[in-house]
């Protein structure tokens, strides 16, 4: 033992840190960033699952350059949109995700709403909704390339 810490301990706190660098690394996850809203999150953390985020990244900041609002996602041709996921797999099931919660994003109205909803789809867990519920709590819940603002 080195001052007073066990290697246990010291070897929580590095993989603590890295955590938070990996964290950090997503854009979907840098909510310092105020250009990320809960509906980015969600779409990257939709494509993150069971895929390398080096896979991710590229997938991901090609859809949200070429789709910026929940709407125009959510009106997309599903197996378009299934091309376009291919090269991360599960792109079917992906595409239905994007495809829903775009559209929940884009009809539904009020965060605790939203949040509720989210909870009901197969596929969306805990897990997504929380990244959701601190992009909302950062960002205040509105979307960069449209005029959609707090609700």
């Amino acid at each position: 033992m080195k001052h007073g810490c066990s290697n246990q301990i010291v070897n929580f706190l590095k993989c603590v840190i890295r955590s938070k660098e990996n964290l950090e690394s997503f854009p979907w996850r840098n909510l310092s960033n105020n250009k990320i809203s809960p509906w980015e999150v969600s779409i990257g953390e939709i494509l993150l699952n069971r895929v390398s985020a080096s896979r991710v990244l590229p997938v991901y900041k090609n859809l949200i350059d070429k789709y910026t609002s929940p709407c125009e996602l959510s009106k997309i041709e599903k197996e378009k949109l299934e091309k376009f996921l291919k090269p991360l797999g599960l792109q079917k099931k992906k595409a239905n995700l994007l495809i829903e919660v775009s559209k929940i994003f884009c009809m539904e109205k009020g965060k605790e709403k939203i949040k509720k909803v989210l909870k009901k789809i197969n596929g969306i867990g805990n897990y997504i909704v929380i990244w959701i519920r601190r992009a909302s709590t950062f960002n205040g819940w509105s979307y960069r390339k449209d005029n959609w603002t707090s609700f």
